[in-house]
């Protein structure tokens, strides 16, 4: 039976990403020089939007809620992977000692399980998102609002984007995505109010 290599190079890809966090001992972040960059990266676009302890005290709890949410569908995945991990195991060591092309039914069975998880996630990052977006609209000025909404460009997140038809809304959904939803910025943003 003939595979589609981009198909099963396509999967894989996605495993690997979606697996990769799975079962990892975490790193000492302190330690880690590629999280210190990005912490740069993200103080680099936060720190110019000056915002207040107490604006910054109104946000986090919207920032909280999207880590719980995020952290709820990884537990979800987590446990949708161990269920079939077993099969993978044994597809693998199949493949690898004895040449047996693991069975379609099951790649498919994947590439489902892949799908559905991509789709959990997107929905997860859009309600988070907005949720966010909400709290940030609230809380902060204009001037503050459009320093948000400029600190990123566009076309570094989305190279086909047509810069020139994107909202104010738009563009703050890019720094709120991309910035305050970033899996280091919690930290960052706690640290910032303390020290107001």
């Amino acid at each position: 039976m003939r595979r589609n290599p981009v198909l099963v190079a396509t999967v894989a890809a996605l495993l690997v990403s979606a697996v990769a966090s799975f079962g990892q001992p975490a790193a000492k972040v302190e330690d880690n020089p590629l999280i210190k960059i990005r912490k740069v990266e993200l103080l680099n676009q936060i720190l110019p939007v000056v915002m207040t302890k107490e604006q910054l005290d109104a946000i986090l709890p919207a920032v909280e809620r999207a880590r719980a949410k995020v952290r709820e569908v990884e537990k979800k995945e987590a446990t949708e992977l161990r269920a079939i991990e077993a099969r993978m195991d044994t597809a693998i060591k199949a493949a690898l000692e004895e040449g047996q092309v693991p069975k379609l039914e099951f790649v498919d069975r994947l590439r489902q399980l892949m799908w559905a998880m991509g789709l959990r996630r997107q929905t997860v990052v859009g309600e988070n998102t907005e949720s966010v977006l909400a709290s940030l609209k609230k809380e902060l000025n204009a001037g503050q609002l459009k320093a948000a909404a400029n600190a990123l460009s566009p076309k570094q997140i989305d190279p086909g984007v047509r810069v020139e038809e994107l909202t104010q809304d738009d563009r703050l959904r890019m720094y709120v995505r991309f910035i305050l939803l970033d899996p280091y910025t919690y930290d960052l943003l706690v640290a910032l109010a303390r020290k107001k």
